[in-house]
């Protein structure tokens, strides 16, 4: 998890957390790729807005004390990662050189 300069905005690569609070009805406003690691693989940093429901979500989600509906959790799940092979696959996109 990263904080954006302004503190305004929380980004996170954490698939289950985006997947939580996605679910919870907090919806992303950017999604970043950065090139990571030793095998130079593509990263997707999702943005939220920080809130005050967002730090109390984070705080509880840290702690383990997020219950969420479980079939809405997963089609969100697969929602997000359709998201984020869709730009791998992308003809427009200059991301397929990047291993998956």
């Amino acid at each position: 998890m990263k904080k954006n300069e302004n503190e305004k905005i929380f980004s996170t690569k954490d698939l289950p957390l985006i997947t939580t609070l996605t679910t919870l009805q907090f919806f992303h406003t950017e999604v970043d790729y950065q090139v990571e690691g030793e095998r130079s693989q593509l990263v997707a940093y999702f943005s939220f807005e920080k809130t005050p429901e967002l730090e109390e979500v984070l705080y509880n989600f840290r702690r383990g004390k997020i219950a969420v509906e479980p079939r809405q959790f997963m089609f969100n799940l697969r929602e997000i990662k359709s998201q984020i092979s869709s730009v791998y696959k992308s003809q427009k996109s200059n991301f397929s050189n990047y291993k998956k």
